[in-house]
């Protein structure tokens, strides 16, 4: 079997228009780019929508940017312990308790609402480095969280 291809009849083909663009022709401006910039901006003032967005956008940075910032400074306030639950851990309950068996007084803490181990420590020892402190009240306070009206036994902590 054979398989013979045929030519397409010659025939011309239809001309089609030429198409047309949307641009504007260009045209030569004296002057080079600076002219043809300051020829730009004449020639096609801003949309007002464009003047919209622009103005939303800018307000979004603002916004953006005053959001940003007052996270950051009431988490640095919290980080550096400030606050209502320093407030509350000041006035802590820090009650020498007088033993009969021994000489020197034990000191005890009455853990209140709100308090935590780095807050009692950080009451305890104002200045400094308090991480081991608040290893040793963690050991005394057990495995739980703290609990209201919970007493810690301050031995040998307290100065």
């Amino acid at each position: 079997m054979a398989a013979v291809i045929a030519p397409y009849p010659r025939s011309t083909p239809a001309r089609r228009p030429a198409p047309t663009s949307s641009r504007p022709p260009l045209r030569v401006i004296p002057g080079g780019r600076q002219a043809a910039r300051a020829y730009a901006r004449k020639a096609r003032p801003v949309h007002p929508a464009v003047y919209h967005r622009r103005r939303l956008g800018v307000l979004f940075g603002v916004v953006s940017i005053v959001v940003v910032a007052y996270l950051a400074v009431t988490g640095l306030g919290v980080m550096l312990g400030g606050g209502a639950a320093r407030a509350e851990a000041r006035p802590a309950s820090v009650a020498p308790a007088a033993s009969a068996a021994s000489a020197r007084p034990s000191a005890t803490y009455v853990v209140r609402s709100g308090d935590t181990l780095w807050s009692i420590a950080h009451h305890l020892h104002p200045s400094g480095d308090i991480r081991a402190l608040v290893d040793e009240l963690s050991s005394r306070a057990g495995s739980g969280p703290l609990q209201a009206g919970q007493r810690l036994s301050l031995d040998g902590l307290v100065d």
